[in-house]
């Protein structure tokens, strides 16, 4: 047995803003003619029964209060890149 306790998803207490929740999902396909119906089936990646409908930039902000609330960690020293020149890691 695993002594990890279980993630607790406290983000209501912390104040997430997530204010709207998703109360219909309507999906179609947008050909020059019109549109047509596209069902959103629970277990599809379409189906957002749960949901909420939130800017991105609040989320960020969000999260980022969050982060500075925990304190500092571990900051980078040095970007590690690969041949081609993309990014590969940061070393702490």
């Amino acid at each position: 047995s695993s002594s990890r306790r279980p993630y607790k998803w406290d983000w209501k207490e912390k104040g997430a803003p997530l204010n709207t929740p998703l109360t219909e999902d309507k999906f179609g396909l947008l050909p020059s003619t019109g549109r047509i119906p596209v069902p959103a089936l629970p277990g599809t990646p379409m189906f957002n029964h749960g949901n909420y409908i939130v800017p991105l930039g609040h989320v960020i902000q969000w999260l980022g209060e969050q982060a500075e609330a925990v304190g500092p960690g571990y900051a980078p020293s040095e970007v590690l890149y690969n041949d081609e020149g993309s990014v590969k890691d940061i070393a702490t």
